[in-house]
Order: C-alpha cells, then sequence, then structure tokens
C-alpha cells in the first residue's frame, strides 16, 4: 500500500513585480512536521473557544442573577434603574463574546476542513455557540414602574 502524498507549493522571497515568482519549494502536505503544525493548530483555536464559551457561561449567570434582583419588591426605583443598566451592558457584553466564539468557530471548521474533516457534529456538541441574548422589551418592564393609584 502506497500513501498518497499531496504537496503544496510555496513562494519563497518578496515579489519584485518584474516577472512571474520563480523560486517555488514543494513541502509534502503529510509530512509530520505539517501535521504537528496543523494539529497545534487546532489545539491552540480549541481552547481559545473554550475559553469564550466560558466567559459566556459567567456572564449569562450574571444576567440571570441581577434579573432575580430585578424583581424583587423591596429595590428602591434608583437601584431598580441602575441594575437595568448592568443588565443592559452585560447583554451587550454577552453578545459581542458570542459573536466572537461564533467566529471562532467557524475559523475552528475551516482549519479541520483544511485537515480533511468533513463531519463537525463532535463540535457542535462539544462548542455549543449559546444564542444571541435579547434585551427585554418595554412591555416586559411594566411590572417593574410604579403606578400611582
Amino acid at each position: 500500500m502506497s500513501a498518497r502524498s499531496e504537496h503544496i507549493a510555496f513562494d519563497l522571497g518578496p515579489y519584485d513585480g518584474l516577472g512571474p515568482r520563480s523560486r517555488r519549494e514543494t513541502v509534502d502536505a503529510n509530512d509530520p512536521a505539517m501535521f504537528s503544525e496543523r494539529v497545534e493548530m487546532l489545539e491552540r483555536t480549541g481552547r481559545r473557544l473554550g475559553r469564550l464559551l466560558g466567559e459566556l457561561d459567567d456572564i449569562d449567570a450574571d444576567i440571570e442573577r441581577l434579573d432575580r434582583i430585578l424583581f424583587m419588591p423591596e429595590l428602591d426605583e434608583e437601584l431598580r434603574h441602575r441594575l437595568l443598566g448592568e443588565i443592559d451592558i452585560a447583554v451587550s457584553t454577552y453578545n459581542l463574546l458570542r459573536d466572537a466564539a461564533a467566529g471562532m468557530y467557524r475559523q475552528l471548521v475551516l482549519q479541520r476542513e483544511d485537515c480533511g474533516f468533513r463531519e463537525h457534529e463532535v463540535l457542535r456538541r462539544l462548542y455549543p455557540v449559546p444564542d444571541v441574548h435579547q434585551l427585554g422589551e418595554p412591555d416586559d418592564f411594566a411590572q417593574l414602574v410604579p403606578t400611582t393609584e
């Protein structure tokens, strides 16, 4: 059985603009050093994505905690207003990090495909990128506004 080698050509040196690049080097894509580099790249991206998802979990827990406090009946209006601002900031931060995690997930999929992987179900289970957090609609907070009766 012979293993089929895949070769990738790389241009070497700066391009002087005077014609086609003539110096080329061929690298065996199945070379152990290339394989090792690809594995390290996948590991780094997976670790970064895992850290981002962990941060998202932490922020989500903070949002839930602030939301529970927000509906405590003994809360005064000034504190309630400050909590709403903190929730807005936390949700915005969450959504920015969520977008970064979605981008990193796509990057990991592309890196895996470059290594020959075509199925990514294991990634969906290992790195579940959550949905975007929605800010509450004004009607959702109608019960928070004191009524004058």
